[in-house]
C-alpha cells in the first residue's frame, strides 16, 4: 500500500480506539452515579432517557435523536461486539445488571 493508505488506515485505528474510550468513560460514568454510596442515580436515568415526563419536556429533542441507552441497545447487537470491544461490552453488561438491580 501507499504512505497515504498506511496513514489514513493507522488514523482510522486511532480514531476508532479514542471513540471505544469514550464510550467506556461514559458508560463508567452512569455505572459510578448507580453504583456509590449517595450516588446520583437520577443522573443515569436522565443519560439514559429513562427520566420523568416533565423533564423530557424541559430537553427538546429531535426525533431522530436517539438516547443513550438506545445507542447502548443498537451497539451491543453488532455481531463480534463482545470480542471487538471486550472492555466496552463489559461496561455495557454490567450497566444492564445494575439497571435490573437498581429498585
Amino acid at each position: 500500500g501507499s504512505p497515504s493508505s498506511s496513514s489514513s488506515s493507522s488514523f482510522r485505528e486511532r480514531t476508532q480506539g479514542w471513540n471505544t474510550r469514550c464510550k467506556v468513560v461514559l458508560v463508567q460514568i452512569i455505572l459510578n452515579s448507580l453504583t456509590r454510596r449517595g450516588g446520583r442515580a437520577e443522573l443515569a436515568c436522565m443519560l439514559l432517557g429513562l427520566g420523568d415526563e416533565d423533564e423530557e419536556d424541559m430537553m427538546p429533542r429531535n426525533n431522530h435523536e436517539k438516547e443513550c441507552l438506545d445507542q447502548i441497545l443498537l451497539m451491543i447487537e453488532k455481531p463480534r461486539f463482545s470480542v471487538s470491544a471486550a472492555g466496552l461490552a463489559e461496561a455495557c453488561f454490567e450497566l444492564f445488571y445494575r439497571l435490573y438491580k437498581h429498585p
